[in-house]
C-alpha cells in the first residue's frame, strides 16, 4: 500500500516545492504506473516543476527499499530518489529527484556507474515481452547522458533524449528522460499487462568504481518478469460504459443525450471501443484506451445539439483505425459556418485529436456559399465548391482561422481539392486539386509552362517554393509584405538541390522544391525573447548538407547579491533539417555584458561549402571585469554551453559532430 509523506523531508533536500511525493510503507513493494500526461505539457528541461502539476513523485529513501548492499547503505544522503513516469501518444516519459553524496558519472557511462534502471514487462500473447532500460546522467555542458538497454538487450534506445540537471548545493541531480514508444512498441501496445520495477544503482567510489548499492520498488527485472509487480492500474473491472457515465457526471452531461454512441476499431487493438458525441466533447473507452483503465476525451467547438448535423466512423488515415467525422455549425464573427473535422488517433495512442478541418459552407443573413466534403478511395478527403447565393469577391467576409481551412469560393483558384493523411508529416496534405475553369491558369515557378484543361486533375507541383512559403505564411501569422530578417539558400538537406532559409522574427523556416516532396516545409521557434542577429549556413555534420547557424542576443534583468543587474547576453545556435537529426545541434553563450563591462567570446564558423565543418569559440578578453570582480557563478540554461570566462578558459575550445551533437 501507499501513504503519503507526513514531512517534506526530500523535497527540501532538493530546494523544490513543497509539494510531496508518494511513499511507500517499509514492508510492501511499490507497484510503479504510468500516468497518461493527457493536456499536461512536459518539456524536458532537467527541471521537475511540470511534473508537479498532474502527478506525484514515488520516493525511494528507506532501507524497506534497499533490495542489495544493506549494509553499505547510510541513509538518504547516502542515496535515495524519487519518480515518477508519464506517457502520450508517442513517448514514454521519465522524471527523478536523485540524492546521492558521491555521484560516479563519466562520459563512458559504464554498468559500474550510477544509473536509474526501469525495468517492463508485459504479457504478448502467449509470450512475455521485457525491458531493462538504464538512465545515466551527462555533465551539462560537458558531455551527454545515456539511455540503453540492458539484460537481454544492449545497445542505445533508439530516439530517447535525456536532459538533467546538477543540483545547486551538489550531491544530486534531477533528470528527465523521453523514449518513443517505438523503442518499446509491445510496452505501448499491452499496457494493460503491465509489470515494473524503478531501481538505482548507486557507486560510490569513482577512483574503484562498481555498484555497491541498489534501492527498488521491488524485486524481479525484464527477465525475470514474475517477479515485478502489476503496475497500478493495470487491470480493470470498469466497463466502456461504466468509464462514460462517469465521463458524463464530471462533465456535467448526466441529462444530456450523446448525438452518437457506437462501438468502434478506434485503438487498432482486436477489441472495440465505445465511441459517444456529445456537444462539446469526444469520448473513447475500451480495453484500447489506457489499457482499459481510463476513458479519453478531445474537446471540439460545436457546442448545441441544435449545431450538430452529421457524425460517423471511418477510416480516413488509411491507418486501419477508425476516425471521428463530426460536421457541425460554428457561430461567430457575424456568420454561421459549417465546418468538416475529422478526429482521430494517427499513431495508435489513446488519445484523440483534431486531424483535419475544412469550411464546407459560410453564411451572412441571405447570402451564403456552399462546398461538398466527400470521401474517396485513398483515402482521401475532397471538398468541392458548390454553389454561391449573394456573395461576391468585393462583398465576401473574411476571417483568420488558421485551425480550419476556408471554403471555396467561385473566385478561387480550385474548384476542387483531394487530401491525403501524410505520415510523416502527420497531417492532412494537399494530394491533387481540379483547376477552377473560370480563373485563369496560374503559371508555377521553375516548371514547363502547361495549359491545364478544364476539369483535368492536377497534382500540386512539387517545385511550388513560393506556394510553400506562402502557406508558411499563413499558418504562421506572417503577412504577406513581411520581408524576412534573413534570407540565404544552401543544400540543408535531402537532395543536392538548394533549400531556402528564412527567418521572420522568432520563426525559421526551410522550403525547397524538393524538401518534403516539394509540398510543405520545417519550420521551428527559437527561444522566446532571442533577437536574431544574423544567419550563416554551413556543414557542421559532415554529411554535405549545411545547417543554420544563427546568432542571437537576449536582455534579461538579474538580481546579483541583492542588485538588479540589465544583463545583455549572446548566444550562438546551430539547427539541423536533415531527418536524420532535424533540430538544434548545438547552442552556446558567447557574450555577456553590463552597461560599461562585457565578455565577449568570438566564434570561428566553418566557411560556406566545407565539409566537416567545426565551430570554434575563444574565449577573447574581459572589458572590465577581472577574475576577482565579475559577480556572475550562474550556470548556464539548459542545453546550453557556458560562456568561456578568459582567466578560467584561456585556449580556444572546438566543437566537431560526434553523430550526436556538436562536442568539443
Amino acid at each position: 500500500m501507499q501513504r503519503r509523506h507526513n514531512y517534506c523531508r526530500f523535497a527540501a533536500i532538493f530546494a523544490v516545492a513543497t509539494t510531496c511525493f508518494a511513499h511507500a510503507s517499509h514492508a510492501d513493494t511499490i507497484p510503479i504506473e504510468i500516468v497518461d500526461r493527457t493536456s499536461n505539457r512536459i518539456i524536458l528541461d532537467g527541471r521537475l516543476g511540470d511534473w508537479r502539476r498532474f502527478t506525484e513523485l514515488t520516493g525511494l529513501d528507506s532501507s524497506a527499499q534497499v533490495v542489495s548492499g544493506r549494509e553499505r547503505w547510510t541513509g538518504d544522503v547516502d542515496a535515495g530518489i524519487a519518480f515518477a513516469l508519464a506517457r502520450d501518444n508517442t513517448s514514454l516519459f521519465i522524471a527523478a529527484e536523485v540524492r546521492d553524496d558521491q555521484l560516479v558519472r563519466l562520459a563512458q557511462h559504464s554498468t559500474l556507474h550510477d544509473a536509474l534502471v526501469l525495468s517492463l514487462a508485459v504479457q504478448v500473447g502467449s509470450r512475455t515481452v521485457g525491458y531493462d532500460i538504464a538512465i545515466q546522467p551527462g555533465f551539462p555542458g560537458q558531455y551527454p547522458g545515456a539511455v540503453t538497454f540492458r539484460g537481454s538487450r544492449s545497445g542505445a534506445v533508439r530516439g530517447a533524449r535525456v536532459v538533467e540537471e546538477n543540483q545547486s548545493g551538489g550531491g544530486g541531480f534531477t533528470i528527465e528522460v523521453e523514449i518513443p514508444w517505438q523503442a518499446l512498441p509491445s510496452i505501448r501496445d499491452n499496457l494493460a499487462s503491465l509489470r515494473g520495477r524503478m531501481a538505482y544503482h548507486d557507486a560510490d567510489s569513482p577512483a574503484r568504481p562498481g555498484i555497491e548499492t541498489v534501492l527498488a520498488t521491488g524485486g524481479g527485472d525484464g527477465s525475470h518478469y514474475e517477479q515485478m509487480a502489476p503496475a497500478r492500474g493495470a487491470t480493470s473491472a470498469t466497463t466502456p460504459i461504466e468509464m462514460l457515465a462517469q465521463f458524463r457526471q464530471a462533465q456535467g452531461l448526466t441529462s444530456t443525450e450523446p448525438f452518437m454512441d457506437r462501438s468502434g476499431n478506434i485503438a487498432g487493438d482486436p477489441q472495440l471501443e465505445r465511441v459517444a458525441v456529445f456537444p462539446r466533447f469526444i469520448v473513447v473507452a475500451g480495453p484500447g484506451i489506457a489499457g482499459g483503465n481510463r476513458y479519453a476525451f478531445v474537446e471540439h467547438p460545436v457546442t448545441t445539439a441544435a449545431q450538430f448535423v452529421e457524425t460517423a466512423l471511418r477510416d480516413v488515415t488509411g491507418d486501419g483505425r477508425l476516425d471521428v467525422i463530426l460536421r457541425g455549425r460554428v457561430d461567430g464573427g457575424g456568420m454561421t459556418r459549417e465546418i468538416l473535422y475529422v478526429y482521430g488517433s494517427p499513431t495508435g495512442s489513446d488519445q484523440l485529436e483534431q486531424l483535419f478541418a475544412h469550411e464546407l459552407s459560410r453564411t451572412v443573413g441571405a447570402m451564403r456559399v456552399v462546398n461538398r466534403g466527400t470521401f474517396e478511395q485513398g483515402p482521401r478527403v475532397r471538398v468541392t465548391y458548390a454553389s454561391v447565393e449573394g456573395f461576391t469577391q468585393q462583398n465576401y467576409p473574411h476571417m483568420a482561422d488558421t485551425a480550419v481551412l476556408g471554403a471555396l469560393t467561385p473566385w478561387s483558384d480550385q474548384r476542387s481539392v483531394s487530401y491525403r493523411w501524410s505520415d510523416s508529416l502527420r497531417r492532412f496534405e494537399i494530394a491533387a486539386s481540379d483547376p477552377n475553369p473560370n480563373r485563369a491558369p496560374t503559371a508555377v515557378a521553375g516548371n514547363a509552362a502547361t495549359t491545364a484543361t478544364p476539369g483535368s486533375t492536377v497534382a500540386v507541383a512539387p517545385a511550388d517554393v513560393q506556394g510553400v512559403l506562402t502557406l508558411a505564411r499563413t499558418r504562421l501569422n506572417i503577412g504577406a509584405s513581411v520581408q524576412p530578417d534573413f534570407s540565404a539558400e544552401a543544400n540543408v538537406a535531402e537532395d543536392r538541390q538548394p533549400e531556402t532559409v528564412q527567418i521572420f522574427g522568432r520563426n525559421l523556416i526551410v522550403a525547397g522544391r524538393a524538401y518534403l516532396s516539394g509540398r510543405s516545409y520545417y519550420s521551428v521557434e527559437l527561444p522566446e525573447g532571442f533577437t536574431v542577429l544574423s544567419l550563416t549556413l554551413a556543414d557542421l555534420t559532415n554529411d554535405g548538407q549545411a545547417e543554420a547557424i544563427v546568432r542571437t542576443r537576449r536582455t534579461v534583468t538579474t538580481q546579483v547579491r541583492g542588485n538588479a543587474l540589465e544583463v545583455v547576453k549572446e548566444f550562438l545556435l546551430a539547427y539541423s533539417f536533415d531527418s536524420a537529426h532535424r533540430g538544434r545541434v548545438f547552442s552556446a553563450e558567447i557574450s555577456r555584458t553590463v552597461g560599461s563591462d562585457a565578455i565577449v567570446n568570438e566564434p570561428v564558423l566553418p566557411a560556406p561549402g566545407a565539409r566537416n565543418g567545426a565551430i570554434t569559440i575563444r574565449p577573447g578578453r574581459a572589458r572590465g571585469w577581472t577574475e576577482q570582480s565579475y559577480v556572475f557563478r550562474d550556470t548556464p540554461p539548459q542545453g546550453f554551453l557556458p560562456l568561456l570566462l578568459p582567466w578560467q578558459t584561456p585556449s580556444p575550445v572546438t566543437y566537431r559532430w560526434n553523430g550526436q551533437a556538436l562536442a568539443p
